[in-house]
């Protein structure tokens, strides 16, 4: 027999071990495998969006550039100051043909010279000499060259070397434009020319991988513009831009490329994207790598847990059996179903009888708690001095005979308030603020009685006004530190009731300039005899509501004071 149970116990805990480690293996995998492939696409995705996105910004920015300088070249052709330099050379005329050229380059600091040519040779010119001759020459071979196929239309050339301001060379884009008459007749044409840094420095901040480029071609695929100036000087590499162009757009899994054309109408040009992606394939293969060593990391440490954790729980079963039926637990509602071998069923029935006795001892308890601190409410609210009431009566009646009638009322008013609040709407617990206002109304009406022989003072902190305790705590030690303090001196009496807190507790300090004792010898008798209700009955109060987070503290000295301190829980 016990070779059969030891052989079932193992078997259990072969089958809870098979299935467990089954599973967590195929979740893994699935849940590694579908979150690195999920977030690589989501990822490449993003990239590439974002990648087209920047291309397709960038030649829109080109576009609206060219189409501005545009603007500006045929604002100068339409310009009557221009027509009446073609028509007649004169030196006003020449004049201010100059001053619409000079006022047009200075609104865009990247146009760096501009040309008039008139059909019979005559120009005009904002650079110097040895520059405006060739200018001139160059203008006059393009337009015999183009001009049958200009039409009146605006021409984009590519970028080509110049010299610029004497000595430096620069890349040029130019923008020619024809000027015709009212009646379509060919007089003149306009080369303006633009340093293509404004068009450079904004693609060469795009951000499409660390070997990505861009660059531009006309509609005759010649280069226009290219991040790397060697391009247009090597043959190799203008070949393999040309082999770039003709790449359709789409990603390039081999090549780990993203090749996006974006049409530049302005222009006729096309802006050729080539971005690099390999950082993000390199991120991937990182992310495969670690969630393979996050998952057989996990493994292990579940496969080594579960060893662990099986042997555990099979080993001590039986002792776990015969020990249940030792303790109780106080949820009726957590019992088990009796199911599965038969040793685990017997633990359940020993468990669920265990529970059902526990709820019967806890309800037990809990109706002998009830009762207990009902009776102390009852108990207290029943042992206020009778002879406070008398004494209060016979000083409102003293005080009528007097014809004293504002006092009269006042004391009848804070009569009336104090069993008001000694009520509390029959709640046990009360407001530390009604519990003082309720304690100053009693130290009113015994200060009508004993007059000058007894003054008081209550400082209270506000943040404490709406914490809680059982009522009739602070009104019995008051009593007390009257009848068995002030009453029994010969000089004023002085009471002060203070209110504090600290982060966790808040304090109730009472104190008297009284008569004092010796705690030693009068302890007892001032425990069973404060006004009828004893130091002892408080602390049996607040202990049954707040266990160890309350401390009751008394210092005393005859014939010079007593203080009692009273630490509550601020919850």
């Amino acid at each position: 027999m016990r070779l059969l149970s030891k052989l079932k116990w193992r078997s259990l805990s072969v089958q809870i071990s098979h299935y467990f480690f089954l599973t967590t293996l195929i979740l893994l995998v699935y849940y590694g495998v579908s979150t690195t492939y999920n977030t690589s696409a989501i990822m490449l995705k993003k990239a590439q969006e974002d990648t087209i996105n920047t291309i397709e910004r960038s030649g829109d920015y080109v576009n609206d550039y060219i189409k501005r300088l545009k603007q500006v070249a045929t604002a100068i052709a339409i310009s009557s100051d221009v027509k009446e330099f073609m028509a007649a050379d004169n030196p006003e005329s020449r004049a201010q043909a100059l001053n619409v050229l000079t006022n047009m380059l200075a609104t865009d600091d990247s146009l760096i010279s501009a040309i008039l040519l008139t059909k019979d040779g005559r120009f005009v010119s904002n650079e110097g000499s040895v520059e405006v001759l060739k200018s001139k020459k160059n203008l006059e071979e393009e337009w015999r060259k183009q001009g049958i196929n200009i039409d009146g239309m605006t021409i984009v050339t590519s970028a080509r070397k110049q010299t610029v301001k004497g000595s430096e060379e620069e890349w040029i884009i130019s923008i020619t434009k024809e000027i015709v008459t009212d009646e379509d007749q060919k007089i003149g044409v306009i080369r303006l020319d633009i340093d293509s840094k404004g068009i450079e420095n904004y693609l060469r901040q795009l951000n499409i991988g660390q070997k990505g480029y861009v660059f531009m071609i006309n509609d005759r695929e010649e280069l226009v513009y290219h991040q790397n100036d060697t391009v247009f000087s090597e043959q190799k590499r203008q070949t393999q831009v040309q082999l770039d162009s003709r790449r359709k757009t789409g990603y390039d899994e081999k090549a780990q490329q993203l090749v996006y054309h974006q049409l530049i109408v302005e222009a006729g040009w096309r802006l050729i994207g080539v971005a690099s992606l390999e950082e993000l394939t390199m991120i991937s293969s990182n992310m495969w790598w670690k969630m393979t060593m996050v998952g057989v990391l996990m493994f292990l440490v579940i496969f080594i847990g579960s060893v662990f954790v099986i042997r555990g729980l099979t080993k001590p079963m039986r002792t776990l059996e015969h020990s249940m039926k030792h303790v109780v637990s106080g949820l009726s509602d957590a019992q088990v179903v009796e199911s599965g071998p038969d040793e685990i069923r017997s633990l359940a029935r020993s468990f669920n009888l265990m529970l059902m006795q526990m709820e019967q001892l806890v309800l037990e308890v809990k109706a002998k708690e009830q009762a207990i601190h009902k009776y102390e409410i009852q108990t207290l609210a029943s042992q206020i001095n009778p002879h406070f009431l008398y004494n209060t009566l016979d000083t409102i009646i003293w005080m009528a005979e007097f014809n004293d009638t504002k006092k009269v009322v006042e004391t009848t008013k804070s009569l009336a308030n104090f069993f008001r609040l000694s009520l509390n709407q029959g709640n046990e617990m009360i407001l530390l603020k009604n519990e003082i206002e309720h304690v100053r109304q009693y130290l009113f009406i015994q200060q009508q009685r004993y007059g000058e022989q007894l003054t008081y003072e209550i400082i209270e902190d506000p943040r404490l006004s709406d914490y809680q305790l059982p009522k009739l705590v602070i009104q019995p030690i008051v009593e007390n530190a009257i009848y068995h303090g002030i009453k029994e001196i010969n000089r004023p009496g002085l009471i002060t009731i203070r209110t504090r807190a600290d982060h966790a507790s808040f304090y109730i300090e009472i104190c008297d300039n009284g008569k004092g004792y010796r705690l030693d010898q009068e302890h007892e008798h001032a425990c069973t005899k404060l006004g009828g209700i004893g130091l002892s009955n408080i602390d049996e109060r607040l202990s049954l509501q707040y266990g160890s987070d309350y401390e009751m503290k008394i210092r005393t000295e005859p014939n010079q004071y007593t203080h009692v301190l009273l630490k509550l829980p601020r919850y």
